[in-house]
């Protein structure tokens, strides 16, 4: 971590300790905010254990880190809670955590006086606890000061690239794939089948935008894993769920347009057009064949599941919009997500005000 200090000393038998070997730690980072020294056996947040300082109460504990969000962060129980001189102070500009634990306790990760430890540091942009801004795990000789590992960046540009492919795709594209479907009618005075070439197209480019922001993200996380730590690039544990819901949607995604593509056929009849897809209920033949049993149940299923994921998109794209300004402490989320909405909500609007006009405008023709 650019900046920071850290001292570490092994005292054994430490009276202090009921003549047990301690390790003393001061971790200093260039930031005002929390600070967390952890304990890792893979060099992974998820089962780490850390100690933690807060500088607006002053406590500093022990934690178990169960997952990447805040919830997963849980204190250890009070029998645990064996930290000697623990303190995290304020100074110009600078946060600094102190404490002295055990090298060896019961049912926690050991700590080699003599060997390699692994361990991270990190702190947040602010005082409460939450995603921090700045992590790096590495490899410590507590015997010889010999350091190793590398810190663990992110890179902004990809995860901006990422959101801005998703935005588009399931804020705009999807919704105007939808609209061009309910709205058909109003395409009868312009090309045969325009409609359908309109859905089809956008639906297409949505499933294009959703695979490269998918193969993005993949990129990115790989980037910013630690050499020979598990990328954990889908555990349901990190970033309340946002991983595990991105391959959620892509595997819909493509399952929706391969369904599409595989649609069970509309009656001979009804195929009086290039394509069978492209006419609406006014442009066919009279009398019309029955559909087949397969075909209806197509059409509810592929009406259904395109609904469900077009609003767990809308989910995931708050959430992410979120992630990202809180991951790299930057101003404006609110600002971000008003202007998301207003894009939906206009979209869905001007869709739900072109089916009450078509409802009108057949209503009068009757």
């Amino acid at each position: 971590l650019a900046g920071s200090t850290l001292r570490t000393f092994v005292e054994r038998a430490n009276p202090l300790a009921n003549g047990q070997d301690t390790l003393t730690v001061r971790l200093t980072v260039p930031v005002l905010g929390w600070v967390g020294f952890a304990i890792s056996g893979t060099g992974q947040m998820i089962g780490s254990e850390a100690i933690i300082g807060l500088p607006d109460t002053g406590e500093v504990l022990k934690y178990n880190l169960n997952a990447q969000n805040t919830a997963g962060v849980v204190p250890m129980p009070d029998s645990q809670q064996t930290l000697i001189d623990a303190r995290i102070e304020q100074d110009r500009g600078r946060t600094t955590l102190v404490f002295t634990k055990i090298l060896v306790e019961e049912d926690e990760i050991p700590i080699e006086a003599t060997g390699q430890n692994i361990f991270l540091t990190a702190f947040g942009s602010g005082n409460t606890l939450g995603v921090h801004a700045s992590r790096e795990p590495y490899t410590l000789n507590l015997e010889t000061g010999e350091l190793g590992g590398g810190v663990s960046t992110r890179n902004s540009s990809l995860w901006a690239a990422h959101g801005w492919l998703m935005s588009i795709a399931w804020a705009v594209l999807s919704p105007l794939a939808i609209g061009s479907s309910l709205l058909r009618n109003y395409f009868r005075c312009c090309k045969e089948g325009l409609w359908f070439q309109l859905h089809r197209g956008l639906n297409m480019l949505v499933v294009l935008l959703t695979t490269i922001a998918f193969l993005i993200a993949v990129a990115a996380i790989s980037q910013e894993t630690p050499a020979g730590a598990d990328a954990s690039h889908f555990s349901t544990g990190i970033s309340d769920g946002h991983r595990t819901i991105g391959l959620v949607i892509f595997l819909l995604a493509l399952a929706q347009a391969l369904g599409g593509m595989l649609r069970p056929h509309l009656p001979a009849a009804a195929e009086n057009s290039k394509d069978e897809e492209a006419q609406g209920p006014e442009e066919q033949a009279a009398p019309t064949p029955q559909k087949s049993t397969a075909r209806k149940v197509w059409e509810v299923g592929h009406r259904a599941v395109g609904l469900s994921l077009l609003g767990l998109c809308w989910y995931q794209l708050q959430l992410g919009i979120r992630l990202y300004y809180s991951i790299f402490s930057l101003d404006g989320v609110g600002t971000a997500l008003t202007a998301l909405w207003v894009v939906i909500v206009c979209l869905v609007g001007t869709i739900s005000v072109g089916l009450i006009g078509d409802k009108c405008i057949g209503l009068n023709d009757e």
